[in-house]
């Protein structure tokens, strides 16, 4: 009876390091979150062309959300998520996705897009991501214009992604709209990094 005790407190150890030195070897979990800043009831996006569009928040909330994370680099309308996620947006105008812990170092690039307009049904969530209609009139695709997050060689960003670069740690990409408060290139570079544009 002892023998057999102490084969499982040996067995348990070796689960136990095994799963520690997972983890070790660098496997970490990503979250992509997303907000819409309001202000007395209303929100203020900025379209492609630069011009600022104002909504109603309630036009908004409850509306479906796609978050689809892939390796830098993939090839739009080819490569599959790594890991995708269909949700809501929140009575507080935010929502967001935590993946599993399978991620290793490197750069990896989001996309969110809120579905203002497009009606999503039941069978396009259950559906292959791919087959997600791409956002049109009054929807919202995530966007950024700040290039300093590609490192060395790393794939350059395209429009509608955010990057997402892996350190030896779990990593995470916040996703706001944000009012454009000048003309000058640090004002643009600011209100176009990591936001929501609205779709023309």
């Amino acid at each position: 009876m002892l023998k057999k005790l102490w084969k499982l407190l040996m067995l348990s150890l070796a689960l136990l390091i095994g799963a520690e030195g997972f983890a070790a070897e660098g496997r970490y979990a990503l979250t992509v979150k997303g907000a819409l800043l309001e202000k007395d009831e209303q929100i203020t996006l900025l379209s492609p062309s630069g011009s600022a569009i104002t909504i109603p928040s309630a036009t908004v909330r409850g509306k479906p959300v796609l978050i689809g994370i892939f390796h830098a680099g993939f090839s739009q309308g080819n490569d599959s998520p790594i890991d995708y996620h269909w949700t809501t947006v929140g009575e507080d105008l935010t929502y967001g996705f935590t993946t599993e812990a399978h991620y290793e170092d490197g750069p990896y690039d989001a996309v969110l897009i809120v579905y203002i307009n497009t009606p999503i049904t039941q069978d396009i969530m259950n559906g292959d991501p791919l087959d997600a209609p791409p956002p049109v009139k009054g929807d919202l695709s995530s966007f950024t214009l700040d290039s300093s997050v590609v490192e060395g060689n790393d794939p350059e960003l395209v429009n509608g992604l955010v990057r997402l670069n892996v350190h030896g740690k779990d990593t995470d990409v916040s996703v706001s709209n944000k009012p454009l408060t000048g003309t000058s290139t640090e004002d643009v570079l600011k209100a176009l990094t990591n936001t929501f544009l609205i779709m023309p």
